[in-house]
């Protein structure tokens, strides 16, 4: 399976598909993030797909969950992205980086490394959607070629979250 690096000054970092282990971590980065917005976690409602890891995960044609890791002295997973595919083709989901390694370019090599992937499968486009509250996210999107498709939906949460759909040829 595919295994991406990544050096950013003088740190590296290394993007590998995820194993059931790692998920708690992985939950807790996702926590955080819900907790930096103000929201409520419920983690049945909000991850179904880590809960079913094996069931999700298992088959790579379908969905790839990949964790990102600080690599030297004090190793850590930092962040995750998933590369899922549907009946529109595919799209990317849990983009979430730890907040201290945001702004050095990694979510923007994360999405890239996957626009790669899908590519490299025979798919001319991706799509994802992103809360319209993750403003600097929807900015790196832009920057790599994903632009606004114009639809919003509405996931009628706990949290009152609206999703902008965003796509981009590959």
């Amino acid at each position: 399976m595919a295994q991406f690096h990544k050096k950013v000054s003088e740190q590296s970092f290394m993007m590998e598909p995820a194993i059931a282990s790692e998920i708690p971590e992985l939950l807790k980065i996702i926590e955080d993030v819900f907790i930096e917005y103000g929201w409520t976690y419920v983690e049945s409602d909000e991850v179904p797909d880590f809960i079913n890891f094996n069931n999700v995960y298992g088959d790579s044609s379908r969905a790839m969950i990949f964790s990102v890791k600080s690599v030297g002295k004090n190793p850590e997973i930092i962040g995750c992205i998933a590369l899922k595919f549907n009946s529109e083709g595919p799209y990317l989901s849990r983009v979430y980086l730890k907040q201290a390694f945001r702004g050095y370019g990694l979510g923007k090599w994360m999405t890239i490394e996957m626009m790669k992937l899908a590519r490299d499968r025979g798919f001319d486009h991706i799509h994802l959607w992103t809360d319209t509250r993750f403003i600097g996210a929807h900015h790196m999107y832009l920057r790599v070629g994903f632009s606004m498709s114009g639809l919003i939906r509405s996931l009628h949460d706990i949290n009152n979250s609206f999703e902008f759909k965003m796509e981009a040829p590959l």
